[in-house]
């Protein structure tokens, strides 16, 4: 066994997704897709045993599993497209791209220093949670919990498949998206920085003699987020003051990708700091 430590300097293939079959099923010769650059993967996975205790004892009887096993992995990166992302923002009914489907996540590791490779697998992979967001003069990035029903033993056989290339094209700026990328109720603005986050709220429904999740299923899609402006005009504490609906547009990169949300109000006036020696900004929370 080899005594070498590892660090994430030997990951091989980084996270890649592909679309599954059916909930929990690969692709039987799967394509993969990269969904970001510097991809920090976090994994977890409680087994929820609980103590069963003996009368007499200090000391449990037994560890017994009460309910099933809880895969997760969380992940941030910088993209330089969405596809992964629209699996998490893109409501449910829309078929391939969307919630409606679910992923099998994969990545290599040179474990032990190598030189074999070490193929993680995560299958029935469905967005709990996806957080996006940039400032002005900064990458976008995101920040995302996947929910999977399975993640198996690592092991050096080979995944069936092709694996993507590392990605040529560059990440996403901010100021990508124009002079002015964010237009709420149809008027530019002059943004300063942008945060979204869409809640799907999954239910992990278990299944008899099983520690697996017989699906993963979404509920009420919750979306919400956070926005700093130069204050130029009361436009917007009007509409948190009269309670008054908007559409807030995003282009994330021109003729790329665009991110529309409809029905948003603003919930809450966070700050508008007044100092003398600072640009006045106003920031909101939606």
């Amino acid at each position: 066994m080899s005594t070498i430590p590892i660090g994430g300097w030997l990951v091989s293939k980084k996270l890649q997704m592909v679309e599954e079959t059916s909930f929990g099923v690969t692709p039987s010769s799967p394509s993969y897709s990269q969904i970001g650059y510097d991809v920090p993967v976090q994994i977890s996975a409680p087994t929820n045993l609980s103590p069963v205790l003996q009368p007499g004892s200090e000391d449990p009887q037994v560890l017994q599993e009460r309910r099933i096993d809880e895969y997760a992995i969380d992940l941030q990166y910088h993209p330089f497209d969405t596809p992964f992302a629209k699996y998490g923002f893109n409501a449910q009914g829309g078929g391939s791209g969307t919630i409606d489907k679910s992923l099998t996540l994969a990545m290599s590791i040179l474990l032990g220093g190598g030189p074999a490779e070490t193929y993680l697998q995560a299958l029935g992979c469905r967005i709990e949670r996806l957080t996006i967001g940039g400032k002005a003069g900064g990458p976008i990035s995101v920040k995302t919990k996947i929910v999977s029903q399975n993640i198996p033993v690592p092991s050096i056989t080979i995944l069936p498949g092709s694996f993507a290339a590392n990605p040529s094209s560059t990440p996403f700026l901010f100021k990508e998206g124009g002079a002015q990328p964010i237009t709420i109720g149809g008027t530019q603005y002059n943004v300063n920085s942008i945060s979204v986050t869409v809640n799907r709220n999954l239910d992990q429904i278990p299944q008899p003699n099983s520690d697996i999740s017989q699906i993963i299923l979404p509920r009420e899609r919750k979306i919400t987020g956070t926005i700093g402006l130069v204050w130029l005009n009361t436009d917007n504490y009007s509409r948190l003051r009269n309670d008054v609906g908007f559409s807030l547009v995003w282009t994330i990169k021109t003729g790329v990708s665009t991110l529309t949300l409809t029905g948003c109000r603003f919930k809450t006036l966070q700050s508008i700091n007044l100092r003398p020696d600072q640009t006045v900004y106003e920031s909101y929370a939606i």
